[in-house]
């Protein structure tokens, strides 16, 4: 059994420690020592959380590195913060931490969350640069912050670690942007809760880090349900193309008279559609990249 003096070394916020849950905390350290990967497999309730991140966390702090838990379960966000909670409570420490979901489902603006993600993302770049986001400009003041989210950062810094609602809340209260004050909160947090393509995308980790100042290098990586992972990889790596896309792609470049850009998209959906014939004989088709590719490319 691992000592008391052992378990307040490396954080952990519970008066006992579980059946099991010892070796595990105590495989963590070693790994975390001797900078190898680890992977688990224990059933559920056996203090997962808390016996991977209290170690984690009391080697950050002493390295000086950061703990990204990532995990894409919104109820393991709660946990995983409410454990950081619970240790700074135990041992008195200035734990920061910063909860981020996706940047869509922070967004305060109406409407927002039934734009498909890609639309999204063009809709926030375009209403940024053209100074249309009262919650941007709330924020930020030619790249310089507002003294309006200084108060509200100095705020959320006293309060951390507190959930992404919590964030949400405060910031709808002032009427700022919930994911520019998240990313200004994980520039000095000590863990990240956050999801998968944070680090997995490599589009959303490269534009992530720059954004809060870190390197992926100096980091301490916990993937909470690893059993998910591939799953999200393929999804966050495959691109999508269906013919109702491209019917509406159509729809949109008739309405705006983008006439070149109609005639192409009219023999895209023809290409898919000659290509789908299969699927109604078969049920499925194989089609080669190569082939499509080829068929694209044809148009002229």
């Amino acid at each position: 059994m691992i000592s008391k003096h052992k378990l307040a070394k490396l954080l952990f916020p519970h008066s006992k420690v579980r059946e099991i849950q010892d070796d595990m905390i105590l495989d963590v350290d070693n790994a975390l020592k001797n900078k190898k990967s680890l992977i688990m497999h224990a059933p559920t309730g056996i203090g997962k959380t808390a016996g991977v991140l209290a170690p984690a966390l009391a080697h950050a702090i002493k390295n000086k590195l950061t703990v990204f838990f990532l995990t894409n379960r919104h109820t393991q966000h709660v946990i995983a913060i409410n454990t950081l909670k619970k240790i700074k409570e135990e041992y008195n420490l200035g734990i920061k931490a910063a909860d981020i979901i996706g940047k869509k489902w922070m967004c305060l603006v109406s409407g927002v969350e039934m734009l498909y993600s890609g639309e999204f993302a063009d809709y926030c770049k375009t209403v940024r640069e053209d100074n249309k986001c009262e919650f941007y400009a709330n924020t930020r003041k030619k790249s310089k912050l507002t003294v309006k989210a200084k108060a509200v950062l100095s705020e959320l810094k006293q309060l951390s670690p507190c959930h992404t609602e919590t964030v949400k809340d405060l910031c709808s209260k002032y009427r700022l942007c919930p994911y520019e004050i998240s990313a200004l909160l994980a520039r000095d947090a000590d863990v990240i809760v956050t999801d998968y393509y944070y680090i997995f995308s490599p589009a959303i980790r490269d534009s992530f880090f720059k954004r809060i100042q870190k390197d992926v290098e100096n980091t301490i990586i916990i993937v909470d349900e690893g059993h998910n992972l591939a799953s999200r990889v393929r999804d966050l790596m495959t691109e999508r193309l269906s013919s109702f896309t491209v019917k509406r792609a159509i729809s949109e470049a008739k309405k705006f008279k983008y006439n070149e850009a109609r005639e192409s998209l009219v023999e895209i959906k023809n290409i898919l559609e000659n290509l789908a014939k299969e699927l109604r004989e078969y049920g499925e088709a194989i089609v080669k990249k190569d082939e499509f590719a080829k068929k694209i490319s044809q148009i002229a």
